[in-house]
């Protein structure tokens, strides 16, 4: 099966679903997630490893992995969809332009564009979610597993580990969006993780992607108003 012919789209609805769902829940989603003793060392070892950087939900793991035991941000309960991401992401972008410029949301895409615009989402998110540091040998070999369970196409099974093992910088990333109406999403993703009281990594980081994809700074004013 070609890496196109995969619904890569619905993959990334049940991660943004997924997300959601663990910033309601909290660490205890997590922890039924990576299936963490009640007891003992292997409870504490996992629970130090999810202080670093590690799993979120059954979903999240192949994909995401939390940084120093902070959740995802509250404005991952305004973007629990595809259709969410990519209706705030319009709406903020049009609020902006004040013009009527044909501009399709990742969810009204289809075929070979809507399987890039959702591998870039999730190389966004991945990205986003590690912008304090790549995870250790440890958690990688935990995504390597459960990236393996997801039964991907060869090429996009490689595709999907290389940005976990080495999630792409916000320089990398910036270099693959084309256009405002897709960096405007691609900023959506990324603040469902990095929030106003985030670490000076993560601040850092969201800014070197703010500068990389050219935001007008009104433009970040009306994406984050979509957020509120």
């Amino acid at each position: 099966m070609d890496s196109t012919e995969f619904n890569l789209q619905e993959l990334l609805d049940k991660v943004l679903t997924a997300s959601k769902d663990f910033a309601e829940r909290g660490k205890n989603y997590a922890e039924g997630a990576l299936d963490i003793p009640e007891g003992g060392e292997e409870r504490q070892h996992k629970l130090d490893g999810l202080k670093k950087g590690a799993i979120t939900t059954a979903i999240l793991v192949g994909l995401l992995g939390t940084k120093g035991g902070r959740s995802l941000t509250g404005k991952a309960l305004k973007i629990g969809s595809v259709a969410a991401l990519g209706t705030a992401a319009y709406k903020g972008y049009q609020s902006w332009r004040s013009s009527s410029d044909e501009v399709s949301p990742v969810h009204e895409l289809e075929g070979e564009q809507a399987h890039d615009r959702a591998f870039l989402l999730i190389a966004a998110m991945v990205s986003a979610a590690n912008a304090d540091g790549n995870l250790d040998d440890n958690d990688s070999a935990i995504l390597k597993r459960e990236i393996l369970g997801m039964k991907l196409p060869k090429k996009l099974f490689g595709d999907v580990s290389a940005i976990v093992e080495k999630p792409l910088s916000a320089k990398e990333l910036s270099e693959r969006v084309d256009g405002d109406a897709t960096a405007s999403e691609v900023y959506m993703a990324t603040r469902m993780f990095i929030d106003d009281d985030a670490s000076q990594a993560e601040i850092s980081y969201l800014q070197d992607l703010v500068d990389g994809l050219g935001l007008d700074k009104e433009l970040v004013s009306a994406l984050d108003g979509e957020l509120v």
